[in-house]
């Protein structure tokens, strides 16, 4: 005895859709929870970053 016996056909499509589906969601470029996000790592302008201190602190 098969495991489509007594089911019909439409039993194995229905798992290969379900199954297609799953797939679609793993690998499409939806965001998922696993999807990468950016970290407090990434390098972003700081503020510490200053122009020359002659530019502020000039004398007449």
């Amino acid at each position: 005895m098969t495991l489509n016996e007594g089911r019909g056909p439409s039993a194995g499509v229905s798992i290969q859709e379900s199954g297609d589906r799953r797939l679609f969601y793993l690998f499409s470029p939806h965001p998922t929870p696993h999807t990468p996000h950016p970290t407090p790592y990434t390098p972003h302008p700081t503020p510490y970053t200053l122009p020359p201190r002659t530019a502020f602190c000039s004398k007449p």
